[in-house]
């Protein structure tokens, strides 16, 4: 619930801000201008919703920390460390981050590129199936670099967390999804 209640919370008050902020530029925005406008602002803002959704979420995992490896296959399990669950943390929060903006942004992208190159649709369906499709692009494209950004398993050098793993010179740990 807490990682709900962040999600909404930060997405609610980004845009919020972000709006008032650009209330002089969308005052009599129109077009182009008004969907990179509404464009930016819902993808900053949904951007900190999975941000702080992700965070919120896996906070037991930082406080209790998580399993670490000292070979990359994760098959020698050496215990739990809140370093490398913060590590993970963070690089999971980032990466949804990004899959959020990338959701958003990538169709606000397809149809600016669309209408600059004449391509708008005059009847409904036509509009509904661009839209339609801009959204799938930035899923089937934004899904996969977002996942992409950090490895699925992450190393730490040994001396840089808790005192039992300084005499490994890299632990392993799978980040998680």
């Amino acid at each position: 619930m807490n990682g709900y209640l962040a999600a909404v919370g930060s997405a609610l008050g980004v845009a919020s801000f972000l709006r008032f902020m650009t209330s002089g530029l969308a005052k009599g925005a129109k077009g182009s201008r008004l969907l990179i406008i509404n464009g930016v602002i819902s993808s900053v803002a949904s951007a900190c919703a999975g941000f702080c959704n992700s965070f919120f979420m896996r906070q037991v995992e930082m406080k209790k920390g998580i399993k670490c490896f000292s070979d990359e296959s994760l098959t020698h399990e050496l215990g739990f460390s809140i370093k490398c669950a913060e590590k993970a943390v963070y690089e999971t929060c980032y990466s949804r981050s990004c899959l959020s903006f990338m959701c958003i942004g990538g169709p606000t992208i397809v149809l600016l590129t669309c209408a600059r190159m004449g391509l708008k649709p005059k009847s409904a369906l036509g509009k509904n199936t661009l839209e339609v499709l801009a959204v799938a692009f930035g899923l089937n494209f934004g899904l996969p670099i977002s996942v992409s950004i950090f490895p699925p398993i992450a190393q730490l050098p040994g001396s840089s967390i808790e005192p039992e793993y300084h005499q490994y010179e890299r632990v392993y740990f799978s980040k998680g999804l």
